[in-house]
């Protein structure tokens, strides 16, 4: 019986390797990189805020927060692939929490037909230099609740943000 279980372990361990991805480690890279995108006017990616990238989405709009350290998030960024219209732009944003961007580099050559819209980093100089601040601060100002994992989905509808799963992304978004 000992040797069975042993074997059904094994065989278990063997058969999930497959299914195992492994994430970047989850770094505080702020410094690192914040004088890099301050200071290369050709950078892909941009540090975005509330007011002048937020505020304006029009209703009907999902903002996704995601972050290159979470395997969550990565399996959502392989999902949205099927919801790239084929004429038009989608009715969702990407914003990263993380600045850490040879991670979310990693993660997003992954997934090339969603890496343009990975651009977008939640500034850090008016969220916290914490990532955990940044997710914090952005839930509350969105939805008046501080969430501090990832991916969350918000949907804007009626000049407002709520959480939303994604089961609602996937019948809601414009594919």
């Amino acid at each position: 019986m000992k040797n069975l279980i042993s074997f059904g372990l094994c065989i278990l361990l063997l058969g999930s390797c497959g299914f195992i991805q492994i994430m970047p480690k989850r770094t505080e890279s702020f410094e690192k990189y914040r004088s890099q995108l301050e200071n290369d006017t050709n950078s892909f990616y941009k540090t975005v805020d509330y007011q002048e990238f937020i505020e304006p989405l029009a209703d009907s709009t999902f903002l996704i927060t995601w972050a290159p350290w979470c395997p969550h998030s990565a399996l959502l960024l392989k999902d949205l692939q099927y919801l790239i219209p084929a004429k038009g732009k989608p009715n969702w944003v990407l914003i990263c929490t993380s600045y850490d961007l040879e991670a979310i580099e990693n993660v997003t050559k992954e997934t090339p037909k969603v890496k343009p819209f990975c651009k977008n980093i939640l500034d850090g100089e008016k969220y916290g230099s914490i990532e955990l601040d940044r997710m914090r601060n952005i839930s509350s100002k969105l939805i008046d609740s501080a969430m501090t994992f990832t991916p969350v989905i918000y949907f804007k509808s009626q000049g407002s943000f709520k959480v939303v799963n994604k089961k609602f992304l996937f019948n809601h978004a414009i594919k």
